[in-house]
């Protein structure tokens, strides 16, 4: 992501999306009443009925749309953000959904006129910008039988694809395994994936993740050079989980917003068991923080657009705790959204 143009009089923001990442940040910059201005494609307006019966394709025109709300759809690489056009060439009024697609940089303008702009929007663009700078963690969880590949992304752990070596199952006995095969398919997928100095993280159990990395310096010496391999009881998405909960990918790559949230949970979830330096619950926390006994407040990016969430956040900030949101597209985001959607590490016991 990158920030194009700010102007405070105007109270608008113009970002550059450049990836699935900056769409995730994006979302969490919307807020329903934003007026948000892009490029979209609708169909144009025509004189007469019978030319509206003919199809028509669907012409590029400029809109602002009032936001009533987005969705970030990880699984097609895309953010729709829906409203109603209150500026364009026609139509206003009328409803209308902006597509923007990963694949496709484009420049959007976010108009905060009914809402504010925080400290925490504008560390998120901060942020954004920072991690672009920074290559993505490839994981490979494999063992003889199959190979999980998945991205680290800024929001959680991308599966990207699964792939069998047919060495068991039904055809197992009638075909003889082709190993080499096997380790050139998933090969293929990982030197397409990585980017330049970025870290390939191969797990699992047994040595078929050894054998790979033998056949990766032989075949592509370039991708093996980047690569770090750790033995672990899991495949599939699950080896990933297990392989992040052992701390690998602060090992590979410093300022992973993956595992910084890990951690805070994690450390949030400790004091919870030892009934100790936490709090949940609104009431507990309002009443935490008007004490001053908050350290640091986590939110979910779930309960992060709630009126009261925002009064939460800025009570917290002004007391002078840190305020972190917290992704629920990964684990450790998942557990905190399970016991409400917010939690407080404490200076002290309160009360």
């Amino acid at each position: 992501m990158r920030l194009l143009n700010r102007d405070d009089r105007m109270r608008s923001v113009k970002l550059l999306c450049e990836n699935m990442d900056d769409l995730w940040h994006l979302h969490n910059l919307i807020e329903p009443e934003d007026l948000v201005y892009g490029v979209t494609y609708r169909t144009p307006e025509q004189a007469g009925d019978k030319l509206r019966q003919k199809k028509i394709e669907k012409v590029r025109m400029y809109l602002g749309l009032r936001v009533e709300w987005s969705e970030f759809q990880d699984f097609s690489d895309r953010l729709r953000i829906h409203g109603t056009i209150e500026d364009g060439p026609q139509d206003l009024g009328s409803h209308h959904t902006i597509n923007v697609d990963a694949s496709d940089p484009a420049d959007l303008t976010i108009v905060k006129d009914r809402n504010e702009w925080r400290a925490h929007h504008f560390e998120r663009i901060r942020e954004a910008e920072d991690a672009a700078k920074r290559p993505l963690v490839v994981f490979v969880a494999m063992d003889d039988d199959d190979a999980t590949i998945a991205v680290l992304r800024q929001y959680g752990v991308q599966h990207i694809a699964t792939m069998e070596s047919g060495r068991s199952g039904k055809q197992y006995g009638e075909c003889r395994f082709d190993k080499k095969a096997y380790y050139g398919e998933i090969a293929a997928k990982v030197a397409q994936l990585k980017q330049r100095d970025a870290p390939v993280v191969i797990v699992g159990p047994g040595f078929a993740r050894e054998e790979f990395v033998s056949f990766l310096k032989e075949r592509m010496p370039q991708v093996a050079a980047d690569c770090i391999t750790e033995g672990i009881g899991q495949t599939g998405m699950t080896g990933v989980q297990e392989a992040m909960k052992r701390g690998i990918v602060e090992r590979v790559q410093k300022g992973s917003r993956v595992s910084f949230e890990t951690a805070l949970v994690e450390r949030f979830l400790t004091e919870i068991a030892k009934d100790a330096f936490a709090a949940y619950g609104p009431k507990e926390i309002r009443a935490a923080i008007e004490g001053g006994a908050v350290a640091v407040l986590l939110v979910t990016d779930v309960l992060v657009r709630k009126p009261e969430t925002e009064q939460l956040m800025g009570a917290a900030g002004a007391s002078g705790a840190e305020v972190h949101i917290i992704s629920t597209h990964h684990e450790a985001g998942k557990k905190l959204e399970a016991i409400g959607g917010v939690g407080a590490i404490l200076r002290y016991k309160f009360p």
